[in-house]
């Protein structure tokens, strides 16, 4: 695994909810199901992202007995449930008589604690810091400036980074960071696209490496991207399979890979090739669901949901079908916990690991 040195959010949400099921507010909510001791995240994807806004989600956070929705990313950082928003940080200088401007737009990942308390700024500082600099090294050039045929002195120079949601998977959660920088006096700015996952460890985000990729995966993208139609694939990397993204699907996982553009009209975009693998990843977990699975065949019917994610102690199961999103216990009814449009993520939470005030924000008793 690689360390990121700086990344970038382009997210800003607010956080609402409320307790009880289908969005009902309980005056008194339920104790939570005996020897139950697990909650589950699901990142709802409302409407996805475009090249110029993020997407826009909603968390759903339930542990069989009470619910609560969140507009915004919710995502457990070492077992710790945090809002993720961005702050943005722009500026702008110019030199004497307003010529040579440069111009800084960096975001930082902020996640704010569920229970109260200080805020980590967990990415973005390197990165602000770094355009800082750059803006000063220009300031500092302005007496040697001269105006070029291509350039003329109201030129904006500038340093640009965003960064967006993708898919959350378990712990894994896939972003999408774009990068622009354009010095004085060069023809065109340098673009980059940055499709991976990321895992939270030791208080850094750590970048997850290919031996986490199911068997086959990237040999079936690279086919499935050679087969589109050459006005589909031409402007991209040649199957550069490098970058990817885990997404729920079904009971498995979608490898969603991100391949870079190079051709100037399209840079700063990826071409997407999604390869589903029933099996999931190479982790304990995939060998608990679908041992789940063969134990209760008849539980839900499997075929049927779009996404679903059983619980580590194998008390129930969490599913879309429909629309609808349901918790099933081993034993008894299904409970309805809301509406989804596109369930992008989902992440277990230990309930013993949370704190008083973390459990009363959710609604626990």
């Amino acid at each position: 695994m690689m360390k990121i040195s700086s990344l970038l959010f382009s997210l800003g949400f607010l956080v609402t909810g409320w307790s009880g099921f289908a969005g009902m507010v309980s005056a008194a909510p339920a104790q939570a199901p005996a020897g139950g001791s697990w909650s589950v995240l699901v990142v709802d994807q409302l409407a996805a992202r475009t090249k110029d806004a993020p997407a826009k989600w909603a968390t759903i956070w339930s542990d069989g007995a009470n619910y609560r929705r969140f507009e915004a990313p919710v995502f457990s950082l070492g077992g710790k449930p945090y809002t993720l928003k961005v702050t943005n940080t722009t500026k702008r200088e110019t030199c004497s008589q307003g010529k040579y401007p440069f111009t800084l737009s960096v975001d930082q990942l902020v996640a704010e604690p569920l229970g109260g308390g200080t805020a980590k700024t967990l990415i973005g500082q390197t990165s602000l810091q770094a355009a800082k600099d750059l803006m000063k090294e220009h300031l500092s050039s302005c007496e040697g400036m001269k105006p070029y045929p291509y350039s003329p002195d109201t030129t904006e120079s500038y340093e640009r980074a965003r960064i967006r949601v993708v898919s959350i998977y378990g712990d894994n959660l896939g972003l999408e960071t774009v990068t622009e920088s354009l010095a004085y006096g060069k023809p065109k700015a340098l673009v980059s696209n940055e499709w991976a996952t990321y895992q939270f460890k030791d208080e850094d985000l750590v970048k997850v490496g290919r031996k986490a990729l199911p068997d086959g995966a990237v040999t079936e993208a690279t086919s499935a991207f050679l087969k589109l139609a050459p006005a589909e694939r031409d402007a991209y990397s040649p199957a550069d399979m490098s970058r990817y993204a885990f997404a729920p699907a079904g009971g498995g996982v979608a490898v969603e890979f991100g391949v870079p553009a190079t051709q100037d009209a399209a840079m700063g975009t990826v071409r997407t090739v999604r390869v589903v693998k029933p099996n999931g990843l190479k982790d304990d977990y995939s060998k608990t669901r679908q041992a789940f699975v063969d134990t209760h065949p008849k539980l839900i019917a499997w075929d049927k949901a779009s996404v679903y994610t059983v619980a580590p102690d194998q008390s129930s199961v969490v599913y879309a079908q429909d629309g609808k999103l349901y918790w099933q216990p081993v034993t008894g009814k299904a409970k309805l916990l809301g509406q989804v449009k596109d369930v992008r993520g989902w992440q277990w939470q230990n309930a013993r690991q949370l704190s008083a005030a973390e459990k009363k924000a959710l609604g626990m008793p």
